[in-house]
């Protein structure tokens, strides 16, 4: 884990982009799932020690908002990074370019900071308002653990940006594989410390994994750039046009994801069960969709990005184009696998205790449909990329929206004549809307 380069045929490939983009997918993929796998650990060792007591219950309740706001600040200004850094390194050159690195880097810490800084000094009236029925006792864990996990949160974002920063030189492996480095320690930390802080461990466990991620990460990142990538230069590479653009990606982030509690909103009002099914079949389908647009999003945007920076539009088409056409070919077996063998995957994941057969085949029912958005999906990210590559973060958001308001129609419509098929037929009808209209506007430009 030292190595803080992708291997030399990806980074500086000698045969066609469209491979080594391939190679990068699937390394990224792969690397991402060990990642997932020792969170998936670390949540089983929490159960184990834990159960369903109140402590967990505090652990939980004060994890949501850091976690949420640690994925809408992973969405914005990391993801607007790579096309400036590809922009000013064409104008300028790589040192040029590490100008844009710093900025992107510090005003993620700052910006991070800062709204931790306010949602600590809210904690106490922030925890009461959704800690329900908590007693007191129990709300005074939440507020302290919340505190810890804003911690956390702070880190996280961070590296986000400094893992941006890494992709956008293609330097894909470390990046990929080092968040696996949280849910160890934070499963090290649980076993040492569990007898003697309780569920604190545990939370102790994740500030301590995303602090020795995050010094990991900026480690490789002064090696790949040297130790002025840490010193910003806010006069130079316009800050206003690069927050500007990241506030735009997390709005657009924001619409498309309140598509979810949409979703949950109108099964909320189906029968009994029903939020309960779309929950264990979602957790399923966010897996696939998870990999898909990690591993193809960060593969991605430094080759698009860099070839819209050098204005070769006919070889950014024909990329697109091409890789397209593969991620269609290989998402629709996905989609076949799925409605083939719903049915024994849902009994191997969930089919125990209080989970019968009757459940197995109203999630694997669930999983059919909501597999009809992977090929979607996948091409969304292809192209929200190019878009985001060409500079169009307007149009994405307006996309977004466009995207927030069928998935109300198409709930509203289809929900109360199919049920929570009718839900998940109207989020894969969402997707390709949207990446229709992404699509669009590749075209035209």
């Amino acid at each position: 884990m030292t190595s803080t380069t992708a291997d030399p045929e990806i980074v500086e490939p000698s045969s066609s982009i469209l491979r080594v983009l391939l190679r990068c997918v699937t390394t990224i993929a792969g690397l991402s799932l060990l990642a997932k796998g020792m969170g998936f650990l670390r949540d089983a060792a929490a159960a184990a020690k834990f159960g369903t007591g109140d402590a967990m219950d505090a652990y939980t309740l004060a994890l949501g908002i850091p976690t949420l706001l640690a994925g809408l600040f992973c969405n914005a200004i990391p993801t607007a990074l790579i096309p400036a850094y590809a922009r000013a390194k064409v104008k300028g050159g790589k040192s040029y370019a590490t100008g844009v690195v710093a900025n992107g880097v510090v005003l993620q810490f700052l910006s991070i900071t800062a709204v931790c800084a306010v949602l600590g000094l809210l904690s106490q009236p922030l925890i009461d308002l959704i800690a329900g029925e908590f007693s007191a006792e129990k709300r005074l864990m939440g507020q302290q653990l919340f505190l810890i996990l804003l911690v956390f949160s702070i880190l996280l974002s961070t590296s986000h940006a400094v893992t941006a920063a890494l992709q956008a030189e293609k330097k894909f492996t470390l990046a990929a594989v080092s968040p696996a480095i949280i849910p160890v320690v934070s499963i090290g930390a649980l076993f040492a410390m569990h007898v003697q802080m309780g569920v604190y461990s545990l939370a102790l466990g994740l500030v301590a994994g995303a602090g020795i991620h995050l010094l990991l990460l900026l480690y490789a990142t002064t090696k790949e750039y040297g130790v002025v990538c840490l010193k910003p230069n806010f006069t130079e590479h316009a800050p206003k046009q690069f927050m500007g653009d990241s506030m735009l990606i997390l709005l657009g982030s924001a619409l498309f994801g309140g598509c979810v509690m949409i979703d949950l909103a109108v099964a909320s009002r189906l029968p009994a069960g029903t939020v309960a099914t779309f929950g264990f079949a979602d957790k399923v389908l966010g897996i696939v969709l998870s990999l898909a647009g990690v591993a193809l999003g960060q593969a991605l945007m430094p080759y698009l990005s860099e070839m819209q920076a050098e204005s070769d539009r006919t070889k950014l088409r024909d990329l697109v184009f091409k890789l397209s056409c593969i991620v269609a070919g290989l998402t629709l077996p996905v989609v076949l696998v799925f409605w083939l063998a719903a049915t024994p995957i849902t009994q191997i994941l969930f089919q125990r205790g209080e989970f019968g057969p009757d459940e197995t085949l109203r999630v694997a029912n669930a999983l059919r449909w909501g597999s009809l958005q992977f090929p979607a999906a996948a091409l969304g990210v292809i192209a929200s990329s190019m878009v985001i590559a060409m500079g169009a973060v307007r149009y994405m958001c307006w996309v977004s929206l466009i995207a927030l308001i069928a998935n109300v129609i198409l709930d509203l419509t289809l929900a109360p004549m199919f049920g929570l098929a009718g839900i998940l037929v109207a989020t894969a009808l969402v997707h390709t809307i949207s990446t229709v209209l992404l699509f669009k506007k590749i075209i035209q430009s």
